[in-house]
């Protein structure tokens, strides 16, 4: 995964980029698109990225399982 931010603000998400010609080709789930190679500022892998929001994700889950958990059993054996 990509990150495309262009010199006017835009951010563009790409699978695929390829630089040829003078143009930025970026391939998407949906479409693929051009732009000239002048008027983008920055490319950034975000694979990184991807990787540190799933971990945070599934600690988030892992916690909320936990006092669900926690309290389930705190009903159905109480302590002394």
């Amino acid at each position: 995964m990509y990150k495309i931010t262009t010199k006017d603000g835009k951010v563009y998400w790409a699978s695929k980029v390829e630089t040829a010609m003078g143009f930025v080709s970026m391939e998407n789930w949906d479409c693929e698109r051009r732009i000239p190679s002048g008027e983008v500022q920055e490319i950034r892998s975000a694979g990184l990225d991807d990787k540190k929001n799933s971990a945070a994700f599934l600690l988030i889950v892992f916690i909320v399982v936990f006092l669900v958990a926690y309290s389930f059993f705190e009903e159905v054996w109480p302590s002394t």
